[in-house]
């Protein structure tokens, strides 16, 4: 029996899901599952090697960064998204024209309408989640649904 083993440095095709639907119109994003190694790295990049859990009467409470929370979030959403079908976006104002030119090269003007399919980078993504916060949550989500179901696979592929 083969394992699937995937090095952090491998990219895998990912699966397909719709975000978005208007008018007939599809926004679709490929979504990779997110290794726990990777995870792990990410989450210790943004937390530290230990989370402070504290128990009392009323319950477990954890002594949790909102902003490394919302990094750490950003940061799996970036790696888990791979390429994107339909995705267009309207600089509404100065600052997301200048952001948007900034990042991609071009002069882009107030109002117009910026197609990113095959452009994705890094800090392209990190502009779209702040302006997009549902975007990563949902590419979380997803990543996960993908991981569940490769580890159930697997189980089923054991006999288990």
């Amino acid at each position: 029996m083969a394992l699937k083993f995937l090095a952090a440095t491998d990219v895998t095709a990912g699966e397909w899901f719709t975000w978005r639907e208007d008018d007939g119109q599809k926004l679709e994003v490929c979504v990779r599952r997110l290794p726990p190694a990777e995870a792990k790295r990410i989450e210790q990049k943004h937390f530290g090697k230990r989370r402070r859990i504290v128990y009392t009467d009323k319950g477990t409470t954890q002594d949790l960064d909102t902003v490394a929370q919302e990094r750490s979030a950003h940061e799996k959403a970036s790696y888990s998204m791979v390429e994107t079908r339909g995705f267009e976006i309207e600089a509404s104002g100065e600052g997301a024209a200048q952001g948007l030119a900034g990042i991609l090269g071009e002069k882009v003007e107030v109002g117009s309408v910026v197609k990113l399919d095959g452009r994705w980078s890094d800090a392209l993504k990190d502009l779209v989640f702040a302006g997009l916060p549902d975007l990563p949550d949902w590419i979380n989500e997803k990543a996960r649904e993908s991981a569940k179901r490769d580890a159930e696979e697997a189980g089923e592929a054991e006999g288990n």
